[in-house]
């Protein structure tokens, strides 16, 4: 699959488990953003940054992939797969908040049309 259909299906997948799932989104954000006490931040990071680090990891995979194949540019995997998770929470947060939301297609044209203008190859790169 070429990798603009694979970035689209991701973010899709994504978005239409937490709106079909919006309780879970709910406690997956109030676990992995902590606050309170040192010592309840500490226990939360643990117990959702491993969940976390390993879906940005097969984010990272997926881009690195595309990487070595020059479909895009080379940029840090990780980090790029950490941007692109945190740019559809935002936008899946302000689903939640919406009384009317854009459709799931627009929003997943959103995402993605953004995320490949930016990882784009370059004249030059």
């Amino acid at each position: 699959m070429p990798f603009d259909q694979k970035i689209r299906a991701i973010v899709s997948a994504q978005l239409s488990f937490f709106s079909a799932n919006r309780e879970f989104f709910r406690l997956y954000l109030a676990l992995r953003l902590a606050d309170g006490p040192a010592t309840r931040q500490r226990r939360r990071k643990q117990t959702c940054h491993p969940q976390y680090r390993v879906r940005a990891e097969r984010l990272a995979d997926v881009l690195k992939a595309a990487m070595d194949r020059d479909e895009i540019r080379v940029v840090d995997p990780y980090r790029l797969a950490v941007f692109i998770i945190e740019g559809s929470t935002a936008v899946i947060l302000e689903r939640l908040s919406e009384d009317t939301s854009p459709s799931d297609s627009s929003d997943v044209e959103f995402i993605a049309g953004l995320v490949l203008d930016g990882v784009r190859k370059r004249s030059g790169s």
